[in-house]
């Protein structure tokens, strides 16, 4: 049967079977979505996309890892919504420029999750790689949270965050390793973080996604 305009078959693909039968019970009373399927670990995406053409794909973040490539690759590319348990997207997550629409943590509140999946799910235009996809609010949620510094402090703490040190730091920014020393300092009192370990610490979390 051909679809309506409305309906919008989504696909979810989640390492853990509990998440996903739990997404499905979230997100089943859209209005105008499909759960085509509840994709387990060992599903073969190619397939999948083959049998289903979903529109949309919410995916955990570690099967990004494992097909992150090949959602690249489908043509139309789908709408792809990335969850996990960490409070935001983490800064180095593997096809947020080029194809994902936006990101979910587990943590959302049902009466956000909602709305938010169905946003996406009616978004005409199919690709994220459109230059419009820039604007579009669901994107703001592949970044991290605002921080209680200044954009040079966010620039030292982005690079502490990669483990680097006030050396590298310093040739990476044009700075020298003084102004970094002082901007770490700031930064450490702003976070309340103690020790220099207690930053590194904080920072490393706050790349990986844990607020």
């Amino acid at each position: 049967m051909k679809k309506g305009s409305e309906d919008r078959k989504i696909a979810i693909i989640s390492t853990s079977e509990v998440i996903g039968i739990g997404l499905v019970h979230a997100i089943d009373e859209l209005a105008g979505a499909k759960i085509c399927v509840v994709a387990p670990e060992a599903m073969d995406l190619g397939i999948l996309w083959e049998r289903e053409q979903f529109d949309v794909v919410l995916i955990s973040i570690e099967m990004v890892e494992r097909f992150g490539q090949k959602i690249k690759e489908l043509e139309p590319l789908p709408r792809v919504l990335v969850f996990a348990p960490n409070g935001h997207a983490p800064r180095d997550l593997e096809c947020a420029e080029s194809c994902a629409c936006g990101y979910v943590s587990l943590d959302t509140p049902m009466e956000r999750l909602k709305p938010f999946v169905e946003f996406v799910a009616r978004c005409p235009l199919r690709n994220a790689r459109y230059a419009q996809c820039a604007l579009c609010p669901a994107q703001t949620t592949l970044g991290a949270p605002e921080l209680p510094i200044t954009s040079r402090e966010r620039e030292v703490f982005e690079l502490i965050s990669c483990h680097q040190g006030s050396q590298d730091i310093a040739e990476h920014l044009g700075i020298s390793v003084k102004t970094v020393e002082s901007h770490r300092a700031s930064i450490k009192k702003k976070l309340e973080c103690e020790t220099n370990s207690e930053l590194i610490e904080t920072a490393a979390m706050w790349r990986r996604g844990i607020s």
